[in-house]
């Protein structure tokens, strides 16, 4: 192997074990140092150098010194990775201004109302930077909803993890899943006001995410039932129940009367009432 080959190896390595140790999904990071996933995946395995300018950049992004994806010593553990966080706590997601551009415009105006030129008024970018990385105004939509079911999926899969038993498992779900829909409310209502949108691939891809969400809902709640409750109907209240976490995102405001940790421990309570389950 030749040295230049070794360095991009021992390099891309230290991308990769960083990058899981921040959490962070290939495409998150290539969102946050504005490249496409392809790029980083080819970082990862060595295939391709990288420029002083892109080694800073994830180093910035992934919370460590430059010279850090440079060293040949293994990397120590440091944050936890995606499977240990806490999942009650939001950071700011990791979005390229592009994509926090288009997420306040279509907020504001919906996706057929947005323009690239309006998204890059609102990122703060020219239209060019835009099109640099995006190949169309439907590239961003499908990135953020994609971006944000990765976000909802890991938590609800980490509240459920925690729980010591059923009952309680359903609770903790709940309250994950509300708990989304008021935390990161604005891509929770292009979630559900711009599916029409999408192009068919991109739509089976959400709906696919979806599901997941609501399956690991419907086993926890039949798993938490009495033998002689009536499954099909709890199966419906679940449905309900989802429906229920989904809306908050239409009404929430953090500067209201109930923050967002105490609406979703009380959607969390509504739900086990309406399963006549008890308290967790």
């Amino acid at each position: 192997m030749t040295t230049d080959r070794a360095v991009r190896t021992r390099a891309g390595g230290r991308v990769r074990t960083f990058r899981e140790q921040r959490g962070l999904t290939v495409r998150q990071l290539a969102t946050a140092v504005h490249v496409s996933p392809a790029t980083v995946t080819a970082i990862e395995h060595g295939r391709t150098s990288i420029t002083v300018e892109r080694l800073v950049a994830l180093a910035d992004v992934l919370q460590v010194d430059p010279a850090a994806l440079l060293d040949a010593e293994p990397a120590a553990p440091a944050a936890p990775g995606r499977g240990s966080r806490d999942w009650r706590t939001f950071e700011a997601m990791p979005l390229a201004p592009a994509l926090t551009g288009a997420a306040r415009a279509f907020v504001t105006t919906g996706y057929h109302g947005a323009t690239v030129r309006s998204i890059a008024l609102a990122a703060g970018i020219s239209p060019a930077g835009i099109y640099h990385h995006y190949a169309s105004k439907h590239d961003l939509l499908r990135e953020l909803m994609t971006l944000g079911m990765d976000d909802l999926l890991w938590r609800v899969e980490a509240a459920r993890d925690e729980a010591k038993d059923p009952v309680q498992r359903v609770a903790l779900i709940v309250e994950a899943t509300a708990l989304w829909h008021a935390r990161r409310h604005e891509i929770a209502i292009i979630g559900a006001s711009e599916m029409r949108s999408l192009d068919p691939a991109a739509h089976r891809s959400i709906v696919a995410f979806r599901r997941r969400v609501q399956e690991i809902l419907d086993d926890a709640v039949l798993d938490a039932l009495p033998p002689d409750a009536d499954r099909g109907e709890a199966l419906a209240a679940a449905r309900g129940i989802s429906t229920m976490c989904t809306s908050i995102a239409q009404w929430f405001r953090p500067d209201g009367e109930s923050s967002a940790d105490e609406i979703a421990r009380q959607h969390s309570r509504f739900a086990l009432r309406l399963l006549e389950l008890g308290r967790p």
